[in-house]
């Protein structure tokens, strides 16, 4: 699936993903993403998250999300390999 492909809400969510990761180096809640995106029930967060995973932009690991697909596009290799050490 390319960025093309995701709804408005799932491309959201990946980015405040991407970018909770960037400055905070780690991720962000279930309850973060469902205030994100303006969502009253973190069922909701869950369903756009899991479009994510099925996705292959990112996976779950110990309850943690973890980026996958989406570092690559955003941020030159160097940088990508940093921030993964981080997760």
């Amino acid at each position: 699936m390319s960025n093309k492909n995701l709804t408005p809400k799932a491309l959201k969510a990946l980015k405040y993903i991407r970018n909770t990761v960037v400055h905070t180096g780690k991720p962000p809640s279930v309850r973060e993403i469902k205030d994100e995106l303006g969502y009253n029930s973190p069922n909701s967060a869950v369903f756009i998250i899991d479009q994510l995973i099925n996705a292959g932009y990112i996976d779950k690991q110990d309850g943690k999300l973890i980026l996958l697909k989406y570092l690559e596009l955003a941020f030159p290799p160097l940088l990508m390999m940093t921030m993964l050490r981080i997760l």
